[in-house]
C-alpha cells in the first residue's frame, strides 16, 4: 500500500507544529497531504472518533511506517497527538537497538522545544526506554511500567525495539521496532 513519504524537513515541521502554540494549521496541512485509504469498516471515515481524523492516512519516514493514532486541536493549537513509528525488526535485533537514528532526531527536536533534559526511565526487562518532558512532580517511584497519564508529563517519547507490541511476547513470533511520541498540551494559566 502506497504511503506519503515524509522528508526530514517535513517531520521537523510536523513535530514543531504540534508542540508550538498557534501552529495547528501547519500540522494539519502536512497531515492532509495523503489521501485516505479505503477501509471496509470505516467507509469515508464513518465511525471514527474525532481524534482519529488522520488514522486512515498512511505515511512513512525512512523505513518506518508512521501512524497518527490521535490528533486533537482547539482554536489554533494542537492539544493532543500520538504518533507511532513502526517497522519490522531484523538483525541485529534483539542484540542492537536499531531505533537510534530516529530517537536521536526526535530527542534533538524535543530538547530544543523544551529547553530541558527529559526524565529517562529504562525498561531493562524489554530493552526499551522512555523519556518524559515537562514532568510535574518528578518522583523516583516512576517506573517504565507507570502509565503515561500518571507521569503527568506534557510529551513522552517511547523507544521499544524488538517488541511484540500489545501481544503477549510468548504468543507471537512477530517483532517490530516502535518509536512512539505522545503529546498532551498543558493548559496555560
Amino acid at each position: 500500500m502506497a504511503r506519503a513519504l515524509l522528508s526530514e524537513q517535513e517531520l521537523d515541521n510536523l513535530l514543531s507544529s504540534i508542540i508550538a502554540e498557534g501552529r495547528r494549521a501547519d500540522a494539519e496541512k502536512l497531515l492532509e497531504t495523503e489521501h485516505e485509504h479505503y477501509s471496509p469498516v470505516h467507509k469515508d471515515g464513518a465511525g471514527l472518533l474525532p481524534y482519529e481524523k488522520f488514522l486512515l492516512k498512511k505515511y512513512a519516514y525512512g523505513d518506518f511506517e508512521l501512524c497518527v493514532h490521535r490528533f486533537l486541536a482547539k482554536d489554533e493549537s494542537v492539544t493532543e497527538a500520538d504518533l507511532q513509528f513502526k517497522r519490522p525488526s531484523k538483525f541485529p535485533a534483539p542484540f542492537w537497538n536499531r531505533n537510534g537514528r530516529l530517537m536521536g532526531k526526535l530527542m534533538r527536536l524535543l530538547n530544543a522545544s523544551y529547553r530541558e533534559q527529559g526524565v529517562e526511565v529504562r525498561d531493562d526487562e524489554h530493552g526499551g526506554r522512555q523519556i518524559h518532558f515537562s514532568v510535574l512532580n518528578v518522583s523516583s517511584s516512576k517506573l517504565a511500567s507507570t502509565p503515561f497519564e500518571q507521569w503527568n508529563s506534557e510529551c513522552s517519547l517511547y523507544d521499544e525495539p524488538y517488541s511484540s507490541g500489545s501481544n503477549t511476547p510468548n504468543r507471537t513470533n512477530i517483532r517490530n521496532d516502535f518509536v512512539i511520541l505522545r503529546y498532551r498540551r498543558r493548559k496555560t494559566l
